[in-house]
């Protein structure tokens, strides 16, 4: 059933703004039809989810909120009994909401609880979070970087610094590392976080953005639209600019339709090549730690695994036939769950494809499938290096030096 209103703060009490999950959707309409089309409709197949038109201030939105796992008890209490002869009466609930929200041409999901899980993954546009944190945070104040090796070994390392450091001092590899994930804190802005509160606000970037924004209805539509505006008009800062320079071929590349038959070719060897790995994506970073089971969709099967690795990917693609089975991936899910009967997400079902790592060779290059898209290892090295001689070349000299003179034949001399 619809929410009905709520007891709300008095003006000098309520917060002014709230610590919150963010979205961007890609290929979204902003009509009512077109949103209902943005959610993971099985939750409210499925789940009974309830899916209502509603309206944020002035702004026509689409609220779809519900609880997963009605009566279900929690595997551990088996344990329980086990041990005491005595199992808890205790259920698992767990609460989900998303807020689609127009804003101009652009349509935002703010994700409360598990909400996250009732979005068509399809839609969250890649990078929309770690691209507004190169764009607003400030360089010299960053706290922790998520940053994968472009090699086919599938490791990704985090660095954390307690007080936040300049991101020149944490250990990124300029022209051989993929940054998927930056935690730092919001530079000066229009946001009611600015306005309204003099402490330093935390921001968080991946897909998705961590960030207070207001509370109020009319101060959320004016941080959203600040948000739009800042991807739109500026450029990264310059010290990003190393982490900014390391992005994927576009869709239109011609090099993706070789480099993804050469993938669909690895996925179907025989031998372990050692250029295939499975790594979890940086979205899933923060549950990984929580998730007892997976369960994995290729195809037609669908498997639960306690901890899969790239050869249970593998077993699972060889029925299909070649040259599907990238689209194979691309179509099924991995799924975290914290329990080991995989009966409570913990995760997004997030497509396979983008779980895979692959170091490929094409040409005179070589290329590095990461979280579903191509990366081309190296190929800013040269532009790289003669940028920064350029920069040390044409600085002025800290001293003024004597004038060379013709009594000087050699280097040496002078």
């Amino acid at each position: 059933m619809p929410l009905g209103p709520t007891i709300t703060h008095s003006p000098a009490t309520a917060p002014k703004t709230r610590r919150s999950t963010l979205y961007l959707l890609r290929d979204t309409g902003t009509s009512p039809a077109d949103l209902r089309a943005a959610l993971n409709a099985r939750y409210e197949r499925d789940h009974s989810f309830v899916v209502e038109d509603v309206r944020t201030g002035d702004t026509p939105a689409l609220l779809c909120h519900g609880v997963i796992g009605h009566h279900r008890p929690p595997d551990w209490t088996s344990a329980v009994h086990t041990l005491t002869g005595r199992k808890p009466p205790v259920e698992n609930r767990t609460s989900a909401c998303a807020l689609l929200l127009p804003v101009a041409d652009d349509v935002f999901a703010l994700t409360f609880g598990m909400g996250h899980l009732l979005l068509d993954q399809s839609r969250i546009s890649p990078g929309f979070g770690f691209d507004f944190v190169l764009r607003a945070a400030q360089p010299d104040a960053i706290r922790q970087v998520t940053h994968s090796l472009m090699d086919a070994r599938g490791r990704t390392d985090r660095s954390s610094a307690a007080q936040g450091q300049h991101i020149r001092a944490f250990p990124i590899e300029e022209y051989g590392e993929v940054v998927s994930r930056l935690v730092g804190t919001l530079s000066s802005t229009e946001l009611t976080i600015g306005k309204h509160s003099g402490r330093t606000a935390q921001v968080a970037g991946t897909d998705s953005l961590k960030i207070h924004l207001g509370a109020q209805p009319e101060d959320l539509v004016h941080d959203l639209t600040q948000v739009r505006a800042i991807l739109a008009r500026r450029s990264p800062a310059p010290e990003f600019e190393a982490i900014a320079r390391v992005r994927p071929l576009k869709s239109g590349d011609p090099r993706r339709s070789d480099l993804e038959a050469r993938l669909n070719a690895l996925l179907g060897a025989s031998a372990d090549t050692g250029s295939l790995a499975l790594a979890v994506p940086a979205a899933c970073l923060d549950q990984e730690d929580a998730a007892l089971s997976y369960v994995v969709k290729v195809g037609p099967v669908r498997r639960l695994m306690p901890s899969p690795v790239i050869d249970d990917i593998l077993e699972l693609l060889d029925g299909i036939p070649p040259g599907r089975r990238l689209e194979a991936l691309s179509a099924g899910y991995i799924q975290m769950h914290r329990d080991e009967e995989g009966t409570d997400p913990v995760s997004a079902q997030m497509k396979a494809h983008k779980w895979i790592t692959a170091e490929i060779p094409l040409d005179a290059s070589r290329y590095f499938h990461h979280e579903g898209r191509w990366f081309e290892i190296g190929d800013q090295y040269l532009e790289g290096i003669r940028s920064e001689a350029d920069t040390l070349l044409t600085a002025p000299a800290g001293c003024p030096l004597p004038a060379w003179t013709a009594d000087l034949a050699t280097e040496e001399d002078y």
